[in-house]
């Protein structure tokens, strides 16, 4: 709650396991570094699906409700930060 409210990150480790699971970190700057501070262990990389557990994290950790979200260039990354966070403004970081 103290470092997730200006800048949240959100990245999936894509196709890194052999199991059909996806691993998504959710992470927050600190005043030293950057933390995980959530991890979602999800069956599909569907929309819907991250939505759902940004949602429950979300309802753990009632008052947070970032300024922004970085992500990599997934649209169905950007659409669940969307979809959960309406208002904000989600950048795909593109290197």
């Amino acid at each position: 709650m103290r470092y997730g409210n200006e800048v949240t990150l959100i990245d999936a480790t894509h196709n890194t396991t052999s199991y059909g699971l996806s691993l998504f970190l959710i992470c927050v700057p600190t005043n030293c570094s950057y933390i995980t501070a959530a991890v979602l262990l999800l069956t599909d990389e569907q929309s819907s699906t991250i939505a759902d557990g940004l949602r429950k994290i979300a309802e753990w950790c009632p008052g947070w409700r970032p300024m922004c979200v970085l992500s990599d260039f997934s649209e169905v990354q950007i659409a669940a930060v969307e979809d959960v966070f309406a208002g904000i403004v989600a950048y795909a970081v593109v290197s």
